[in-house]
């Protein structure tokens, strides 16, 4: 699927939007949404490898943080109650990706997905379930 044409709220490749359901996606769509989220699964078990090693963990350099303090290559996932789809959000240096769409802030791009005013820290989720709130604020 080409990702220009890919609108917010459809079923389509890596970073789009996908519907709960993976049996309504194309082959090709499912294996480019398997493959992105195993890259982001490796990166948080990398991660996890290197706070199991304590005092041998590299101190993170600002590159590798965004403007909001999260990991740049972060996948999260966002949920609504009313339209049963999952929305993944990619973290990049200058901003977060939903679909085809980059957005400044994750509220921005949490209003997108759902259509209602929210707070992005609370509505965009780890793999693990924790808030972005939860991970990168407490």
């Amino acid at each position: 699927m080409d990702k220009s044409k890919a609108a917010l709220g459809t079923a389509a490749a890596v970073g789009m939007c996908a519907a709960i359901d993976p049996t309504s996606l194309n082959e090709n769509d499912r294996i480019l949404l398997l493959e992105e989220q195993m890259k982001h699964m490796q990166r948080v078990l990398m991660r996890l490898k290197k706070k199991a090693v304590g005092a041998e963990l590299p101190v993170p350099v600002p590159d590798d943080l965004n403007k909001d303090g999260i990991p740049i290559g972060t996948l999260c996932i966002g949920a609504t109650e009313k339209s049963h789809f999952l929305f993944y959000l990619t973290v990049e240096a200058d901003g977060y990706v939903v679909g085809s769409q980059k957005f400044a802030s994750l509220s921005a791009a949490a209003e997108a997905a759902s259509q209602v005013r929210r707070s992005g820290w609370t509505f965009w989720k780890l793999l693990d379930g924790k808030t972005l709130k939860e991970a990168y604020r407490d």
